[in-house]
């Protein structure tokens, strides 16, 4: 079950959410120092580390899933989100040159399909980020953070479920691996901490970020749920999640 798009936006407006935006976003500058000209989706709510490509990439979009609610992206700036059925995307075959997912995976009903998916919307040799909680650390089982919910991974089952989509994993990193703590001294010392555990216990960083690659030579998802959703391809819309009171 997704977490509402409004507890997301004001998670990562508290000090902790910060720390992670800055935690996260050093482990991506290592996978993607630089763009280029590709083009750039990011799904699930991947607004903290979304800034610097809608900078350099030839193209950059936001789907945020129909469960979550979609908010404005960029901010102050033409909007570039739109709801998405993470089942289903709305984009053709072949659109993107790199995806990144965070607060996506570990929440859907169907991960395979969306895997499928995502295969399916990447370009031949594009890459693919998948940012999930780590079943191992503290963050996953703290409800405290948006990373306390859902379903977390082990590194063996993250990379096992994206070899069997076709995917050829590239790099694992892991990032958070300060305490999800929201205590002033704890958070005075995140930086140090996440330093120094990154270089003494390297697998039990709260969140894996790992990179794979789409290679021609990988089994090639079967269409049929886009078939039958046939979801056609709409201008950005927002609107919180089902059920919830917007802002």
């Amino acid at each position: 079950m997704h977490i509402d798009v409004v507890e997301l936006e004001q998670f990562y407006k508290t000090q902790l959410g910060y720390l992670v935006q800055r935690s996260i976003r050093a482990r991506m500058r290592e996978l993607w120092p630089s763009v280029g000209s590709d083009t750039v989706l990011g799904l699930g709510f991947p607004n903290p580390i979304m800034t610097r490509y809608g900078k350099e990439a030839l193209r950059t979009v936001i789907g945020q899933p129909a469960g979550q609610g979609a908010d404005w992206w960029p901010t102050e700036q033409a909007n570039a989100t739109t709801l998405i059925h993470e089942y289903g995307l709305p984009f053709p075959d072949l659109s993107f040159d790199r995806i990144v997912a965070l607060h996506l995976l570990e929440n859907t009903d169907s991960l395979a399909a969306v895997l499928k998916e995502i295969w399916r919307v990447l370009t031949p040799e594009g890459r693919f980020v998948a940012i999930v909680p780590n079943r191992r650390s503290l963050w996953a089982r703290l409800e405290r953070t948006p990373f306390g919910h859902g379903r977390p991974f082990t590194g063996k089952q993250l990379v096992d479920l994206l070899t069997d989509t076709g995917f050829s994993p590239e790099r694992h990193l892991q990032s958070l691996f300060f305490p999800p703590s929201r205590a002033r001294i704890m958070l005075r010392l995140a930086g140090p901490w996440e330093r120094y555990q990154m270089r003494t216990i390297g697998q039990m960083g709260g969140v894996h970020v790992i990179e794979v690659v789409k290679h021609v030579h990988g089994v090639i998802p079967s269409k049929g749920a886009k078939a039958r959703l046939r979801l056609p391809v709409v201008r950005p819309l927002l609107q919180p999640a089902a059920g919830r009171t917007s802002r």
